[in-house]
């Protein structure tokens, strides 16, 4: 529901916002409040066009627009610092706003950088080490989408002990892998495999190391670390779900995964982003006992001064986009609060209870 409203109804709702005053309300209301924009990667328009991974991303032109409406019209500050000025009550006269990436990919550096330090924004990078030490390991997302742009070697999956359901959805898309088709396929059929089911099948793919998408190296890390305006925190070592894990290697991922990142940065990780959003019912104990005071999640919203600083929300940046296009009015709407009752709808609906 939160990502499928259309651009139409986003931008009447949002200059319902601000027409009636709700966004100054909203900030007068709720003390402390501020946003957390969630981001993937930001690519070219041509990879956003043949990509199966779109979910993951946004264009570059976007994020630069994003990046500079933020720059001009919000107080962007660092997660932490954020986060300590939620717990003051404070109220500003401009939305507060922290930027967080997940996942360590290459075009961070690449892409998102230079615009970070062109309109001198901080933002925070949730770094799944694993992929940074192990130039063999994909994302499971990107190995299916390398194997079925290609799919040869397919046949392997014949006797696997796999369910016939799933060998039958396998069949139909590596026969068409339209980008769309295999996006349907990454995040329905192989989502809900069984976690055994899905590492066994991710691991038989006939994926080239040459086809994994750029992530970013150690030296890039240190660098953007040392620049003051990027903070790197933990997201895990494999990207494993961790409410599909028991909580031994579940603390395990947490902890070695903020151990590497201070050992290459000598900066202490106090933060962390559950991997896809998936939160085990252990979580408190799990980030107590790594030291970990603050993580983030994939529940949409706001966060304010009564916000649990272990469930904190945020907003998938997608969202922000008015169809492909940016639209600052809305982008600053949701900032501000204005399409937060949009989390309590869909959790009602879902059940979701922090």
């Amino acid at each position: 529901m939160v990502r499928a409203m259309n651009a139409t109804a986003k931008r009447i709702v949002a200059r319902g916002c601000r027409g009636l005053g709700i966004d100054r309300i909203i900030r007068r209301s709720t003390p402390g409040r501020f946003v957390i924009l969630m981001f993937h990667r930001v690519v070219s328009a041509a990879t956003l066009e043949t990509s199966a991974n779109t979910p993951l991303m946004v264009a570059e032109g976007i994020f630069h627009d994003m990046a500079e409406t933020l720059a001009r019209r919000s107080h962007c500050l660092p997660l932490r610092q954020a986060l300590a000025l939620a717990r003051t009550g404070a109220v500003y006269s401009k939305p507060v706003v922290a930027i967080t990436f997940d996942d360590g990919y290459g075009d961070f550096g690449e892409t998102v950088f230079p615009i970070l330090k062109r309109f001198g924004l901080p933002a925070t990078m949730f770094l799944p080490t694993g992929f940074l030490d192990d130039p063999d390991r994909f994302f499971w997302w990107d190995a299916v989408e390398a194997s079925l742009a290609a799919p040869r070697g397919l046949e392997r999956f014949a006797d696997a002990a796999l369910p016939e359901a799933f060998l039958r959805e396998l069949s139909a898309v590596a026969a068409n892998p339209s980008p769309g088709k295999t996006a349907a396929f990454i995040r329905g059929p192989l989502y809900r495999l069984d976690p055994v089911e899905r590492a066994q099948f991710v691991g038989m793919l006939p994926v080239r190391a040459d086809r994994r998408p750029a992530m970013l190296s150690w030296d890039h890390v240190r660098d953007m670390a040392g620049s003051g305006l990027v903070d790197f925190a933990a997201h895990g070592v494999t990207h494993a779900l961790l409410d599909e894990l028991e909580s031994a290697p579940a603390l395990e991922e947490v902890v070695a995964s903020k151990q590497r990142i201070e050992e290459e940065t000598g900066r202490p990780v106090t933060s962390f982003a559950y991997p896809a959003g998936r939160i085990p019912s252990y979580y408190k104990e799990m980030l107590d006992q790594a030291r970990i005071g603050l993580a983030v999640t994939t529940r949409f919203g706001g966060n304010d001064a009564r916000s649990n600083p272990l469930l904190l929300r945020r907003v998938d940046a997608r969202f922000c986009q008015t169809g492909d296009t940016f639209d600052p009015l809305f982008f600053m709407a949701v900032c501000s609060g204005c399409f937060d009752w949009l989390h309590g709808l869909r959790e009602a609906r879902h059940g979701v209870v922090n």
